[in-house]
């Protein structure tokens, strides 16, 4: 957070300064030869103004102070001067609506003690400054907007003018002359014809100007239309939070003949696995060392009574793995050692089963106890199918145990390696995480890119253990199911129809093994 201080009298009415440090001093004008008139420091998040002066010179908002905490927006006078004094939001905090900054502009600029000219000049310079600094940023690109309608309108209203004023003056010179008997009937004619499509031309300017007059209207109402979207994508996301899972699922080979796990060779004196000479380890079903257990994460969201939507490729991790599939062709079966999901605020994980696999899409569903209390998402329907431009929210967990334990902060890590006495199994790792209940899923907000048959691209940031995440529209319903992305370009990331969750829900297109 920065604060901003708006000069609106003496010799710097209408400069701006941005207050960056975390103390500043408001210097005296050059017929002021007292020195400092005042200082603003910035104690836990709150800015403190501290008067410099006698009594009485300092006040905020018409009441004398020696200190007092300044709020966003408060009007000061120092020793005769007016400053404003405005609060700038960082990017990660959150932004002013249009309608505060508006407003903040507005009595600003009524407040500059100068001519009409040079304060409708700083309302435009302040509500730019404003929007760029204080407002979202689509917020900003409405307002770049509206403000180059705004321009083109002044453009052509001023072209407009002076062709009129040109030619009125045409019209008196040439009643001049024709008193003056001075102008021939066929140059009169060429007068009046000239004057005639000069009138047609300021009908079409007309008519230009109330085009761009209608344009303008039109992006304010698309500028309302995105900020009322945006409040509704964050009660969106406040409902689906805590309906949103972390997925763990692990799995081991097992020789199909006899029954036997594939396990390490050899391991260290803690019983860890030992690498071999080459740095990789060396595993067998007669091995000494524990079974070589593989572990995927994801996320996934409840759909129903017990019922859990996740991707194919999270729910068996096998599936299209070569190396799973080098396993499986030389005699071995894959079979779970754990299939649970993690949800926000339980201390305490839920083991699903898999029971279904979509042939045709990257689509599962899970079963399991789910806790009650946890509203399963609706999904779109059919007859509302999502349009490239539409906003969209992705709830997940990118990264998986990656950013749960990245929140934690190095002390909060090392505490929990202690709890798990340095284990790295993922397993015991989010058990230990949902202890602290320290579960809870990443949001992103973004807009639909491309629609495609089997494909809807958007630009939510999301990445690896987003997978089965739901991506939901600004009524909350469930338009797609997160599944891959692009590596290296922000707006390729993707998500299979809804069509698809219904169809796994409704039919058995492929029962899991």
């Amino acid at each position: 957070m920065k604060a901003r201080l708006t000069f609106l009298t003496g010799p710097r009415r209408g400069r701006r300064v941005i207050i960056r440090s975390d103390a500043y001093t408001i210097d005296g004008e050059r017929s002021i030869p007292e020195g400092p008139l005042a200082r603003i420091d910035k104690r836990a998040g709150t800015y403190w103004l501290t008067s410099a002066l006698a009594e009485g010179r300092v006040r905020v908002n018409g009441t004398s102070t020696q200190e007092s905490a300044l709020q966003d927006g408060d009007l000061l006078r120092l020793a005769g001067q007016k400053i404003r004094f405005t609060v700038v939001p960082d990017r990660h905090e959150e932004c002013k609506p249009m309608r505060h900054i508006l407003r903040r502009s507005w009595q600003a600029a009524g407040s500059l003690e100068t001519g009409r000219v040079r304060r409708a000049l700083f309302l435009v310079r302040d509500l730019c400054h404003c929007t760029w600094h204080d407002a979202r940023p689509i917020a900003r690109l409405g307002s770049a907007s509206t403000l180059a309608l705004m321009a083109a309108a002044v453009v052509v209203a001023s072209v407009s003018l002076f062709q009129a004023r040109t030619a009125s003056k045409r019209v008196l010179a040439v009643s001049a002359r024709l008193a003056a008997n001075v102008v021939s009937r066929e140059r009169l004619q060429q007068e009046v014809v000239g004057l005639r499509q000069r009138e047609g031309e300021k009908a079409e300017t007309r008519a230009r100007l109330g085009q761009v007059a209608e344009n303008l209207r039109a992006t304010e109402h698309r500028l309302t239309d995105i900020e009322r979207q945006t409040s509704s994508l964050l009660t969106v996301i406040e409902a689906t939070r805590q309906s949103v899972a972390f997925v763990v699922v692990g799995y081991a080979m097992y020789e199909a003949d006899n029954g036997k796990p594939l396990r390490y060779v050899s391991v260290d004196s803690t019983g860890a696995p030992q690498r071999n000479g080459s740095g990789t380890f060396d595993t067998s079903v007669d091995g000494a060392g524990p079974a070589v257990v593989s572990y995927v994460t994801g996320s996934g969201f409840l759909v129903g009574h017990n019922r859990l939507i996740t991707n194919h490729h999270v729910a068996q991790p096998w599936w299209h793995d070569e190396s799973a599939d080098a396993a499986i062709r030389g005699g071995f079966e894959p079979k779970y050692t754990a299939v649970r999901a993690y949800f926000p605020g339980a201390d305490r994980p839920v083991d699903l089963r898999v029971i279904a696999v979509s042939a045709n899409a990257d689509v599962a569903v899970l079963e399991g106890p789910i806790p009650s209390g946890r509203r399963p998402l609706k999904l779109a329907a059919a007859s509302r199918p999502v349009s490239p431009g539409d906003p969209i929210v992705v709830v997940g967990y990118p990264t998986g145990l990656n950013a749960l334990l990245a929140k934690l902060g190095e002390q909060g890590v090392q505490e929990l390696a202690a709890r798990v006495d340095g284990s790295t199994d993922p397993a015991e790792l989010a058990d230990a995480l949902a202890r602290k209940r320290l579960i809870s899923p990443l949001v992103t907000m973004g807009h639909v890119g491309d629609v495609v048959e089997n494909n809807i691209v958007y630009d939510a940031a999301t990445a690896h253990g987003s997978s089965g995440g739901p991506v939901l529209n600004a009524l909350g319903e469930v338009v797609a199911l997160n599944y891959a992305a692009l590596d290296g370009f922000a707006g390729g990331a993707f998500g299979i129809p809804v069509r698809f969750v219904r169809q796994a829900l409704t039919s058995d297109h492929h029962r899991s093994r």
